[in-house]
């Protein structure tokens, strides 16, 4: 082995926070020891080891340093074995043969080492050490028990997800959930994997009511709608449960309804993201976000009956939603907004250049669908919508000149092998 690569440095157990001053050093120790200090490594080494009367503690502690420098691992061991004998146990002694044993490669030495160490002076950076330690032996029982050694609240966030892990593979699902629901509370950017495994801890608990309240609490919080996209996810193992755990959700919290909806919509649980338009159907009193949920609802389920009903029951004088029109198009083809050309203003198909383009197509003006559409490349846009409505110009000099414009982002001539508008449907789950 090359000097230096086994290394017993004093100053990584100051970092440890216990140091190599251990003992009360006599003045003349002391001066010895400032001694020693003006040496070289090695001079110094071959001072301490000519010592004919038994060195001090800290001395003899410098020797066992010095001699790992050298390259002597197992005598350093050694003499730190022979020094307990003459102290006892300490905390930097122990951390400093936990050192010694990692860099000889024996893992499980190093760990009851370093466990000794931490169980004097504990703290967070052995703690961690000795987890990932456990970790890489498969000691799930050790690092378990090294996790648990101190609460919650003290752990990192991802020990908090290991500990989480490790006790509900031990089967300890009802402690994994109490470790959870603490951890969530405690949670930054790692909320939404810790809702995960809180959530799936508690539908497999039968917890439903403790996950509805956690759900309601996290809604009125600035990261509730990550934590809630989590949740949801999970809830998709329970489709029959969305609706219930939905309609109890939103009780506690009217205002979120939009919320639950749209994300209900984005996990595909389409009855429990309907329970919560319904309100809306019944009575009305649309807000900008209860009218995106509802696009959304429409655009992703293809059930577009709330939107129509929501659309036909909306005074002229007010604007359409954004995009509200684009789910009956994709559906139902351009001839689905002839109940609602009131509202076709050119002021609102200025900012809704398929909407127009689909109008036109309605009026038999292919020209002003193609500008339309022309137009709405210029813009972010729906593709596949895009795509239906432009292989409604097939046959015609404008299908052909939006394919030159379009170039091979958008293949139109295969498009058109696979039937007609409005086919796009089908890559709408």
């Amino acid at each position: 082995m090359r000097d230096r690569d086994v290394v017993l440095p004093l100053v990584l157990l100051v970092a440890f926070g216990v140091g190599a001053a251990f003992f009360l050093v006599p003045q003349g120790e002391l001066d010895q020891e400032a001694r020693l200090t003006s040496l070289s490594e090695a001079q110094a080494l071959n001072l301490l080891n000519a010592a004919k009367e038994p060195l001090s503690p800290p001395l003899a502690f410098r020797q066992a340093e010095l001699t790992a420098a050298a390259g002597n691992g197992a005598l350093a061991d050694r003499l730190l074995a022979g020094l307990i004998a003459r102290t006892g146990q300490t905390a930097s002694i122990a951390a400093a043969r936990a050192d010694l044993a990692f860099r000889s490669g024996n893992l499980r030495q190093g760990a009851d080492y370093l466990a000794a160490a931490h169980s004097l002076v504990p703290n967070d950076r052995q703690r961690q050490k000795l987890a990932d330690i456990y970790r890489q032996l498969g000691d799930r029982a050790a690092e378990r028990k090294t996790l648990s050694s101190v609460p919650v609240t003290e752990l990192s966030a991802s020990e908090r997800m290991r500990l989480v892990d490790l006790m509900a593979a031990d089967g300890a699902t009802a402690e994994a959930l109490e470790v959870a629901h603490s951890a969530l509370s405690l949670a930054g950017q790692d909320a939404p994997a810790l809702a995960e495994r809180f959530a799936a801890l508690a539908l497999s608990t039968e917890q439903s009511d403790l996950l509805i309240q956690t759900t309601a609490t996290w809604l009125i919080r600035p990261d509730g709608p990550a934590v809630t996209m989590s949740i949801a996810k999970v809830m998709t193992v329970r489709p029959r449960l969305a609706k219930t755990f939905a309609a109890a959700v939103v009780s506690q919290v009217p205002e979120a309804r939009a919320l639950l909806a749209k994300t209900f919509t984005e996990v595909r649980l389409y009855d429990a993201a309907r329970l919560m338009l319904q309100p809306w159907v019944d009575f009305g009193s649309m807000t900008p976000e209860g009218w995106e949920a509802v696009v959304l609802y429409a655009d992703r389920s293809g059930d577009t009956g709330p939107l129509k009903h929501l659309l036909q029951q909306m005074p002229v004088q007010e604007q359409p939603p954004k995009n509200g029109f684009l789910p009956l198009i994709r559906y139902d083809g351009e001839g689905a907004l002839l109940p609602y050309q009131l509202w076709l203003t050119p002021a609102y198909l200025e900012g809704a250049p398929l909407v127009e383009a689909a109008w036109a197509l309605t009026r038999q003006r292919p020209d002003e669908a193609f500008f339309a559409l022309q137009r709405s490349m210029q813009t972010t846009h729906d593709q596949m919508l895009w795509h239906a409505l432009a292989l409604r110009l097939h046959g015609t000099e404008y299908f052909d000149r939006l394919q030159a414009q379009a170039g091979t982002a958008f293949d139109l001539k295969s498009l058109s092998q696979g039937g007609v508008f409005p086919a796009a449907r089908d890559a709408f789950p």
